[in-house]
């Protein structure tokens, strides 16, 4: 789709007849035309009710949860109104449209093999998705990828990374997280916390969210997915 170029000056478009320039019928019929081409491109990514979609279709919606994108599990048509974004579940019900819910890609690329790096390259580890690597010397990365402990910078071959808190987590602050000094670990089962302990979550669906215990326990079986919404309670 081809985004027209809009137009901001409308003066033209409004001169009555008797003025020195009347808007002709062809003047208003161009506004018209690039004023609904416009606004066909903005909406575009939107979710748009009793519409057809593709498998693999992307929305969003403003009535989502910031950061979320909804992706389409198959082929068919969006219900008259809009679904619920906010429940716990993972798969939301539109029509005969079934929805994935997913967190929008960070933008860093994965970690590979025997690869040529160079200075501010960054990628994401499949072992540790609680970070990513700033490269600080360039070099060529190991056979085997690196396992980051809470430490400000690790070698890898003869890359150098620096350790950055995961790119997405930007509501961390520093009573939370230091750069550099005990970078949380993803979250785990059955384990005993204490107030305070920042875990992330492993979840691809849910990457960039962490959770902060504000009672003492342990954890349960099963990695929480009701963490949709900033700032609840889980």
């Amino acid at each position: 789709m081809q985004i027209p170029k809009f137009i901001k000056d409308i003066k033209k478009y409004f001169m009555y007849e008797g003025s020195a320039t009347p808007t002709t019928q062809d003047d208003l019929q161009a506004y018209m035309k690039n004023e609904h081409e416009t606004l066909e491109c903005l909406v575009d990514g939107l979710w748009q009710p009793e519409t057809e979609y593709q498998e693999g279709h992307i929305v969003r919606s403003p009535n989502m949860a910031a950061g979320f994108i909804a992706v389409a599990k198959n082929a068919g048509y969006s219900a008259t109104n809009e679904p619920d974004w906010n429940t716990t579940a993972r798969e939301v019900i539109d029509g005969s449209i079934t929805w994935i819910k997913k967190k929008q890609d960070s933008g860093v690329g994965s970690w590979e093999a025997s690869k040529e790096y160079k200075v501010n390259d960054t990628v994401q580890l499949a072992n540790n998705s609680a970070v990513f690597l700033l490269c600080t010397t360039s070099g060529i990365s190991a056979v085997s990828e690196p396992v980051v402990t809470s430490q400000s910078s690790v070698t890898d071959g003869s890359v150098t990374w620096k350790v950055v808190a995961y790119n997405k987590v930007a509501v961390l602050n520093s009573n939370d997280l230091i750069e550099g000094k005990n970078i949380p670990d993803c979250w785990k089962s059955n384990e005993s916390v204490a107030v305070g302990t920042i875990r992330f979550l492993s979840d691809p669906a849910y990457a960039g969210y962490y959770l902060k215990c504000v009672q003492a326990g342990t954890t349960g079986s099963n990695e929480p997915t009701n963490v949709d919404s900033g700032g609840t309670s889980v």
